[in-house]
């Protein structure tokens, strides 16, 4: 029978002349970009039981991440205020943090983040009471020494954002960890912008040993002006005499610095040396 029916279409010319659309006519509906990390992008909807329970709730308010996939479902009752959905998402769903590490001129791996990340979530943890399932929280790189961390806990994410810094001990020293509310990217650009905008870095190459000293002068009459950071020097194997030093000196320095200096060595001597960006 199927093939009687095919050789039919195939020889009738009402058939081959007809041309009908296989597909739905576009319309407004686009489809939704992919998120690029964590509390960028969320679905809600809202799900009807049929069954009312004593406490009078009777519909599922569902919240779920698109980059995550984590799901939140809230028992809600058959109606309700506007202003009572927006608490209850709120309640349920801030728990999107981003973590920002403020080393020393270096950049930490995506794992090791992640341990120090999840470090604070172990003395919460413990105590099977706030998290049953005992799973860690779901990070995510957003860039050098930034991540989003999406809490287990709701208490976690609030405890972290009202702490707000914390200091880590380190090999040489400390650096900071900062605990932010979640931030679009382009909120996130900003910061780093600004961030970046407030110091401009000058890099002394092949700068000896006996100028290091008059380079390090935090003064406003140093050679290169009020000087914020100086790195340690980048030595060179074959000229270990020698090395570059990356300097963080205020933003005013940016139209104003020379391409040349001239240092006065301990010594006595006058040294030039070269400045770059």
């Amino acid at each position: 029978m199927f093939d009687v029916a095919k050789k039919y279409v195939e020889t009738c010319q009402f058939c081959q002349r007809d041309k009908p659309r296989t597909q739905a006519p576009l319309g407004l509906l686009k489809p939704l970009p992919i998120p690029a990390g964590p509390g960028q992008s969320v679905s809600m909807d809202f799900m009807d039981t049929l069954v009312t329970s004593k406490s009078g709730k009777r519909h599922i308010f569902v919240i779920i991440d698109r980059f995550t996939k984590y799901a939140r479902l809230v028992a809600m009752p058959e109606t309700s205020r506007t202003d009572y959905v927006i608490k209850l998402f709120k309640d349920n769903w801030e728990r999107t943090i981003i973590v920002i590490f403020q080393t020393k001129d270096q950049t930490l791996g995506l794992s090791l983040r992640e341990q120090l990340i999840h470090i604070y979530e172990d003395g919460w943890y413990r105590d099977p009471a706030r998290n049953p399932s005992a799973k860690s929280g779901k990070t995510h790189g957003e860039g050098p020494n930034v991540m989003s961390y999406v809490a287990r806990s709701l208490e976690i994410a609030r405890w972290m954002t009202n702490v707000g810094a914390a200091e880590i001990p380190c090999r040489g020293g400390s650096f900071k960890v900062l605990f932010k509310p979640w931030m679009m990217g382009a909120k996130l650009d900003d910061m780093r912008n600004q961030e970046q905008a407030s110091r401009f870095r000058l890099i002394a190459l092949l700068v000896p040993l006996v100028a290091m000293f008059t380079l390090q002068i935090d003064r406003p009459t140093s050679p290169v002006g009020k000087v914020l950071k100086m790195h340690p020097s980048d030595k060179k194997e074959d000229e270990p005499s020698l090395g570059n030093v990356k300097i963080d000196c205020e933003s005013g320095v940016r139209d104003s610095y020379r391409d040349w200096i001239y240092v006065r060595s301990k010594d006595g001597a006058d040294l030039e040396i070269r400045i770059a960006t």
